[in-house]
């Protein structure tokens, strides 16, 4: 059985911290993205020059004309893609338009079903996020204006 040493509590201490500092570094390209007030600079500053590529696979599916913009069902399916790693929703209308990542686990079944807030009508932006690349696909949305605020 080994023993804990000064050295070793030193080294493990310097691993915890290291450890913390590492998710922050990782995060601030979504801390911008979240923080953005258009579309494009939230896709620039999650994915900066990477292609979006339109899959058929992948599927956003919202009501045309939902009864209440605040709470929006929406429907997120991915078919026929290497495996998702995330799945990354957007909507123009709103203030800050990137709404959610959903980062999903090994061996979990691509499909979510949430509700949302609009803040108008406008087009709502789905990206997968596979080892692959980057997938998309696009829905439109008719809400009452400034339902957001």
């Amino acid at each position: 059985m080994k023993t804990l040493t000064r050295r070793r509590l030193l080294q493990a201490l310097a691993a915890l911290a290291a450890l913390g500092v590492l998710p922050r570094r990782l995060h601030a390209r979504a801390e911008a993205a979240f923080a953005a007030s258009a579309l494009d600079t939230a896709l620039q500053a999650l994915y900066g020059s990477r292609e979006l590529v339109e899959h058929a696979g992948l599927q956003l599916e919202v009501p045309a004309a939902p009864d209440n913009p605040a709470q929006v069902p929406v429907q997120l399916r991915a078919a026929g893609l290497p495996p998702v790693h995330a799945f990354v929703l957007f909507a123009a209308a709103n203030p800050l338009p990137l709404i959610a990542r959903f980062e999903l686990g090994e061996g979990v079944e691509p499909q979510l079903d949430v509700r949302i807030k609009v803040g108008g009508s406008g087009r709502l932006l789905l990206v997968a996020e596979t080892a692959a690349g980057l997938f998309r696909t696009e829905a439109h949305v008719d809400a009452a204006a400034g339902a957001c605020g």
